[in-house]
Order: structure tokens, then C-alpha cells, then sequence
């Protein structure tokens, strides 16, 4: 994700819009890769009662 920002914000103005579509492929693949962890990471802090709310609220403020 670091990187396709980075790289994104390296483009220049008149740059082809399949660089931005490949950059912006790169920033979905590492959002995917990512989802999965923070999930995890929430679901972890809470007691199980919660959990179905701490869900929602990730799912929904992604």
C-alpha cells in the first residue's frame, strides 16, 4: 500500500491512465491483504460477546 501511494503521488499530470489504473490495482491488492489483519486485530481486543458488533463496525467504516 506504501508503495502505490508513493508511486501515485510520483505520477506526473499528463501520465497515461493505465499507470493510474496498475497504481490504483496495487493500492487494492494491499487494502485486500490488509482487511483481513485489522479484522483479526479487532476481533482479538474484545470479549466474545462483542465481537459481532466490533465486525460490523469494521466492515462498515471500510
Amino acid at each position: 500500500m506504501i508503495l502505490a501511494v508513493f508511486s501515485f503521488l510520483l505520477l506526473p499530470f499528463e501520465a497515461s491512465a493505465w499507470w493510474v489504473i496498475g497504481n490504483q490495482f496495487l493500492l487494492g491488492i494491499g487494502f485486500g491483504f490488509l482487511s483481513t489483519p485489522t479484522l483479526v486485530g479487532v476481533q482479538s481486543i474484545v470479549l466474545w460477546n462483542q465481537r459481532g458488533v466490533t465486525t460490523g463496525s469494521n466492515m462498515f467504516s471500510r
